[in-house]
């Protein structure tokens, strides 16, 4: 979740609460005035109606509809003076309309000319409270509700404009490869923090870009320092070899030492290649058809690893197209398909799968699981080592994999040991 919607979402909970809340009160406070005001209406009626008695001895039940009720009602000395006026809501039938209607009503007791008490009733229909109630009610449900709309939308507007630049620093820091000439970081905003912040960021990347600078310069020099005495050693060694007072055990030495530069070489290179995939020195991005490359190296290694007499069948089940650099792809399929032959056993099955979102390469060999921990891990062993094996072969497809984004683990089931591409 992006930052302006968890703070908007967060916002609007919190102004949800706290307008819901001060709308029920002034919605209690309307109808409390409501009420006040028909009471005051039903006290003002009462005094008419006590002054129309004391000048008018006419006691007879009056009716002016369902709007305005009262009833005059003769009580004894006792009960009027222990009588306590009081307002109520109750239910009344009216016989012009056949249905029972809620009311308010004020009863209240007065002594009349004659030291008699009488009670009271006045009543007044509610119906058109209820109604202007239920009217109100949905009148400012509809006026918070604009008015929330409005603050949310009024506050994301402020906050996406606000957070402009921080969003401009972060797809700037999207499309930002060390290494490759990247467009400039724009600076211009009035806010402080965010200038801070982008200086901090452009000084951070031109660190980086000196320290990878400094790191490609040093692999270009190891590689050629090394490689050069090494490769002088082996031409000496093959010249010796050639002469003609060479004896046989000096041969037999010669080769075990040509044998072991030819490893260092071999391991030189490797470990040049795995620092140049973990600095992303390859950035020549192309479209692969993963299955062809995939039959092409099975085919040139099942050639080489023809005295093992392997069985290599490819399923295709999709044509997977990656975006990557094709000699990365290349180094990532050989050193997959390369492990499942030298790590196979005579007359065994390598089982290549392709599917939407897998690529399952599965060979036979020993009936046991490898070590997962050390599987991925730099110059360790999960299984047997093999003589030609520098173990970073399984490193070097772990660091492929992480620089696209592609996962990859083992797995060892019926009776196959299976290395899963997933993407």
């Amino acid at each position: 979740m992006k930052l302006i919607h968890y703070t908007i979402l967060r916002i609007a909970l919190a102004l949800f609460v706290i307008v819901s809340f001060w709308a029920c009160i002034f919605f209690v406070y309307v109808i409390d005035e409501i009420d006040g005001a028909m009471d005051e209406s039903l006290r003002i009626f009462k005094e008419t109606i006590i002054r129309s008695k004391l000048t008018d001895e006419n006691d007879t039940f009056s009716d002016n509809g369902i709007m305005n009720l009262y009833q005059l009602r003769e009580i004894p000395r006792e009960e009027a003076i222990e009588y306590k006026e009081q307002y109520l809501d109750t239910l009344i039938f009216f016989e012009s309309a056949l249905q029972y209607e809620p009311i308010r009503m004020l009863k209240s007791a007065f002594k009349g000319k004659d030291d008699s008490f009488y009670e009271v009733q006045v009543m007044t229909s509610t119906v058109e409270k209820d109604d202007m109630i239920a009217t109100f009610l949905k009148q400012i449900s509809f006026l918070y509700v604009v008015l929330l709309l409005s603050i949310v939308i009024t506050i994301y507007y402020i906050f996406n404009k606000s957070l402009a630049p921080l969003y401009k620093l972060l797809d700037w820091l999207n499309v930002y490869t060390l290494g490759r000439k990247n467009e400039a970081l724009p600076k211009t905003t009035p806010i402080e923090e965010f200038t801070i912040l982008n200086r901090a960021v452009i000084q951070m990347s031109n660190r980086n870009e000196e320290v990878f600078e400094q790191q490609k310069e040093f692999l270009e020099n190891a590689s050629h320092e090394l490689q050069t005495p090494l490769a002088i050693v082996m031409n000496k060694l093959e010249y010796l070899a050639q002469s003609p007072d060479c004896t046989e055990e000096q041969m037999k030495e010669m080769f075990e030492m040509h044998e072991t530069l030819q490893r260092s070489v071999k391991l030189n290179k490797t470990l040049l290649l795995l620092c140049r995939i973990e600095n992303g020195q390859f950035h020549n991005t192309v479209a692969i058809n993963v299955n062809s490359i995939i039959k092409q190296i099975a085919k040139n290694l099942e050639e080489i690893y023809e005295h093992k007499n392997i069985k290599v069948d490819i399923e295709e089940d999709a044509c997977i197209i990656w975006q990557m650099d094709e000699t990365l792809a290349q180094i990532l399929v050989t050193n997959l398909i390369k492990n499942a032959m030298v790590h196979n056993k005579p007359e065994g099955l390598l089982k290549i799968t392709i599917n939407e979102h897998q690529i399952i390469f599965a060979n036979s060999g020993d009936n046991v699981s490898l070590n997962e921990e050390k599987l991925f891990k730099r110059f360790s062993f999960a299984g047997k080592r093999k003589r030609e094996s520098t173990g970073l072969g399984l490193s070097i497809i772990k660091s492929i994999c992480g620089a696209y984004q592609v996962e990859i683990k083992y797995q060892y089931a019926d009776h196959l040991h299976k290395f899963i591409l997933s993407f």
